[in-house]
């Protein structure tokens, strides 16, 4: 009997077949902030205040709602590797 694959474990493998196929770019014109992201967070404050929403008005803890957030951009790249596959 075959296990029922989760949405996350399809989003992983859409993701990687995708980074095998295309090669990251070396430049990007915000190269400088993605740099910093990780040090520093998102510069959109509305971002930082979903957050604190989600953690102080429903007693999320940050990781689940980093959860979401990846998950969500998980589905973002799926759904543009796809789009991207139709118009090549």
């Amino acid at each position: 009997m075959k296990k029922k694959e989760t949405l996350s474990a399809k989003i992983d493998a859409v993701i990687q077949s995708y980074q095998a196929d295309r090669p990251i770019p070396k430049y990007h014109p915000d190269s400088h902030e993605l740099d910093d992201w990780s040090l520093y967070g998102p510069k959109n404050a509305d971002i930082a205040n979903l957050v604190e929403h989600l953690a102080y008005h429903f007693e999320m803890q940050l990781v689940d709602i980093e959860h979401i957030i990846e998950m969500a951009l998980r589905a973002k790249i799926a759904e543009l590797k796809v789009d991207t596959e139709r118009t090549d």
